[in-house]
């Protein structure tokens, strides 16, 4: 049984290198797509032992609007014409790292176990990290320094999908695919952990929500107010629409 992680990674190289090492330890190969970065998240890539594919912005712009020049239309293109050499896809953003819930079964053996027992997806138990003043800002490795979290379960949203039987990708025309496909299969009763660091500083945060996302409609209510409209509790740079650069 042969299992393909896939990436998309933009302007990423502060966490990139933790996602694809997460996918490296329980995956046969690791495609990630960086979609016209402009740091250093090529140089990282391209120092792990994973495949590397260079997204022009100019022939796909679009990161959720439906149309085949759509970054999800284009991974999931990849993922099917891969069928034929894998049997399972795992499939993270750049700031998530992937898990087994269970401490005695690795996020592979869980991925097979599920192959094994006919079911066709794993959903994850999605935990979103938050900076906040209690975080210890001398340690530099965000997935120790980000302390506080919430858990939502794997039904909320449709469903957070990241493992599924690479049979039944679908061709992506719409980011909100891959939260509901599964609907119709058979999935797993045993979800993996999906931990989600989006915003690791305020200046990446406020970067990420004016500049990088700024198509992503809802980008700035999703990522400045998600810890269940507490926004208080996430540490500011001034105020996300009013940063001074």
């Amino acid at each position: 049984m042969k299992l393909v992680g896939v990436i998309m990674a933009y302007n990423d190289q502060d966490c990139i290198g933790n996602a694809i090492e997460c996918l490296l330890k329980e995956h046969d190969d690791v495609m990630v797509f960086d979609h016209g970065s402009t740091d250093d998240t090529a140089k990282v890539i391209q120092s792990l032992p994973c495949h590397y594919e260079y997204v022009s912005r100019t022939l796909f712009p679009n990161f959720n609007v439906p149309g085949n020049n759509n970054i999800h239309y284009k991974v999931t293109t990849w993922i099917r014409d891969s069928i034929p050499h894998y049997d399972w896809v795992s499939w993270i953003d750049a700031d998530e790292i992937l898990e087994s819930t269970n401490p005695d079964k690795t996020l592979k053996q869980e991925i097979i176990d599920a192959h094994n027992s006919g079911y066709k997806g794993i959903q994850s138990i999605l935990r979103n990290y938050w900076i906040t003043e209690e975080d210890d800002y001398t340690e530099a490795d965000y997935l120790k320094r980000i302390k506080r979290y919430e858990d939502s379960p794997p039904h909320s949203g449709g469903g957070i999908n990241r493992s599924w039987n690479i049979n039944i990708t679908p061709i992506m025309t719409e980011a909100t695919l891959r939260h509901t496909f599964f609907r119709n299969h058979s999935i797993s009763p045993n979800p993996t952990l999906l931990r989600h660091y989006a915003i690791r500083t305020p200046e990446q945060g406020w970067k990420k929500i004016q500049v990088d996302r700024q198509r992503y409609l809802g980008a700035g209510a999703h990522y400045a107010s998600y810890d269940n409209g507490v926004a208080e509790d996430l540490i500011r740079s001034k105020d996300w629409g009013t940063k001074d650069d």
